[in-house]
């Protein structure tokens, strides 16, 4: 079986390619299940704890546990879909691994006192399996935020408005795309094959077609041809 994660900067337009793959999966591919959530956003848990302005040692363990924290939810519940559905490829747009490592140093600066290794060490030793791909959704941080700032406001007097989080700026959204491209430097030194799409000039259109190339190889991959049961969580 193979996992894909898509990760990316808020406004790379991740969320809207995934959708189109599950509401338009290739002929080939039979969608299991469409969007699994099963684990809340990195920013959502650090914003949480900021409130309480721990000390420097305390948004260390605080950062280093939330590592912990999100293994210890996501891996058990993708396991029991993986279990459930029998898929052949996970995509899934959430990696607890590169989350803590990306997020938790801008949250809690004191995370980046742990080296990259010892983070990935660390949740890989409790089980968290690898991803065996990464795609990896880049954008101009100017691009991202204008489009962040246009479904914010799109979405203001709907039942579901969006909330800004704090790292969405241009210079959150630059040290987070520095922050990525350093951690997942880290992946493909271990292995992991990391592929870059580049969104910033792309349509949606576009922008999805971009990821089933970069699909098409782990969809195809071992199934003879034949049908590809696909799992999404998020």
């Amino acid at each position: 079986m193979q996992r894909v994660s898509i990760v990316g900067l808020d406004g790379s337009g991740k969320d809207t390619s995934l959708d189109e793959l599950v509401n338009n999966p290739p002929a080939n591919v039979k969608v299991l299940l469409g969007s699994a959530v099963i684990g809340r956003g990195v920013a959502e848990h650090f914003e949480l704890a900021n409130p309480l302005k721990p000390s420097r040692s305390m948004k260390l363990l605080a950062g280093v546990s939330y590592g912990v924290a999100t293994h210890v939810r996501y891996e058990p519940n993708q396991a029991h879909l993986i279990h459930r559905y029998n898929p052949d490829v996970v995509v899934s747009s959430r990696e607890p691994i590169i989350d803590s490592m990306v997020y938790g140093p801008f949250y809690f600066p004191a995370v980046g006192l742990v080296p990259a290794s010892v983070m990935v060490w660390l949740l890989h030793g409790l089980g968290h399996p690898l991803p065996s791909h990464v795609i990896f959704y880049d954008a101009d941080p100017e691009v991202a935020m204008a489009r962040i700032s246009n479904v914010t406001a799109r979405r203001a007097f709907t039942a579901n408005p969006r909330k800004r989080q704090h790292h969405e700026s241009f210079d959150g959204l630059r040290k987070i795309r520095q922050s990525y491209n350093e951690v997942l430097g880290l992946f493909a030194e271990m292995g992991v094959n990391v592929d870059v799409i580049d969104t910033t000039g792309l349509s949606v259109s576009q922008a999805t077609a971009a990821l089933y190339g970069a699909l098409v190889p782990v969809l195809n991959s071992g199934n003879g041809g034949g049908e590809v049961r696909l799992l999404v969580t998020r």
